[in-house]
């Protein structure tokens, strides 16, 4: 069986040059066909790539303002600032939980005179923010010190 291209001409072995066959055609349809499968899987690969880092972008938005505010409370009153606290809550069809422990470290340093001074208000806050959004998990952690320092001048 064969295709006919052109304009048609009295002699049919001349028309039978021009033609494509049946096989030449259904081995383009393949060749495309197998082409445009490998677009939309790309297509649809790229999809869930951006909703990942979208989802991404929002836990960072959410994280970098519960840091603000746990160093805030901090700041304001370190006695009063619980050790460990653990949060939940829901924004824009994400589950979040926060996390943070805090914790004294014992840093000694040898002043110029060669005394050894420590640091008595230096303090480790352990953080991490882990959310969900329907079969998509992701975790953030991030270690962070805080001083406090004593407003002596009142």
């Amino acid at each position: 069986m064969t295709l006919l291209t052109g304009k048609s001409n009295k002699n049919s072995r001349q028309n039978k040059d021009q033609a494509f066959t049946l096989v030449e055609i259904m081995v383009s349809i393949s060749i495309l066909s197998l082409g445009l499968v490998l677009i939309l899987q790309w297509f649809a690969y790229s999809l869930n790539v951006l909703r990942i880092s979208q989802d991404y972008l929002t836990a960072v938005l959410v994280f970098e303002d519960k840091m603000a505010d746990t160093e805030i409370k901090f700041k304001e009153d370190k006695d009063d600032f619980r050790e460990d606290s653990n949060e939940g809550f829901e924004l824009s069809g994400m589950q979040f939980e926060f996390n943070a422990q805090l914790g004294p470290v014992d840093y000694r340093k040898e002043s110029n005179s060669g005394e050894e001074v420590e640091f008595e208000d230096l303090y480790n806050l352990k953080t991490s923010l882990s959310w969900r959004e329907g079969k998509r998990k992701g975790r953030i952690p991030l270690d962070m010190y805080l001083v406090k320092y004593e407003n002596k001048a009142q």
